[in-house]
């Protein structure tokens, strides 16, 4: 009968603990080159963690309702090889402003050498500039 009730209450604390289980924050060891995500409940991005190549924790993304993303780097140096560092908040870096600051470097860049032609080339001075 006591070997019963163990049973019983073993199995209803593992139903309970699967059906009210918070997805795990992920280890900070994985698959190298990899990238896990961490969803909530609604589906929505939760936490992003990315894996270097020896599968060490490298960066953390996380996204908080009504706000901005923030990234986090793992500190892996020294004293933390055993007990890495989680870094501290700092937003991410969209790809679409290094895009935006490419495209304005390269413009300023033909437009100086373009430009900047027409002083050591004089001959360059009777093409007209479209």
């Amino acid at each position: 009968m006591f070997k019963k009730i163990i049973k019983i209450a073993f199995l209803f604390f593992v139903i309970v603990t699967f059906l009210g289980m918070k997805q795990p924050s992920y280890a900070i060891k994985g698959k190298p080159n990899s990238t896990k995500v961490t969803y909530d409940k609604n589906g929505n991005k939760k936490q992003e963690r990315q894996y270097d190549k020896d599968g060490r924790a490298q960066r953390d993304v996380d996204y908080v309702p009504n706000e901005e993303p923030h990234e986090h780097d793992w500190d892996w140096s020294g004293e933390n090889e055993k007990a890495p560092k989680r870094g501290e908040r700092k937003p991410v870096e969209n790809v679409s402003k290094k895009v935006k600051k490419a495209a304005i470097l390269g413009t300023t860049l033909y437009f100086i050498i373009s430009e900047g032609s027409r002083i050591v080339i004089p001959i360059r001075n009777l093409v007209p500039i479209v």
